[in-house]
């Protein structure tokens, strides 16, 4: 299976999510997001993207790696 991004806290792989800190952190849920961000200062994810720290997105599939070769 082909995976965009990899899911920094579960390691899943992953085709769309949310984005903190410009691309340093990845995250496959909304639930997940939010905990980073809180823990970032943020009071929600409508804060964090006011501020520039997180935001949702789909890759293309042009961004996308064999997970089989990022372990």
């Amino acid at each position: 299976m082909e995976y965009a991004r990899i899911c920094t806290e579960t390691k899943i792989g992953m085709n769309s999510g949310w984005v903190v800190n410009d691309g340093e952190e990845y995250y496959s849920t909304e639930r997940l997001a939010l905990k980073r961000v809180k823990e970032l200062g943020c009071k929600n994810l409508a804060d964090a993207f006011t501020k520039g720290v997180c935001y949702w997105t789909e890759w293309e599939d042009q961004d996308w790696f064999n997970e089989s070769k990022s372990k």
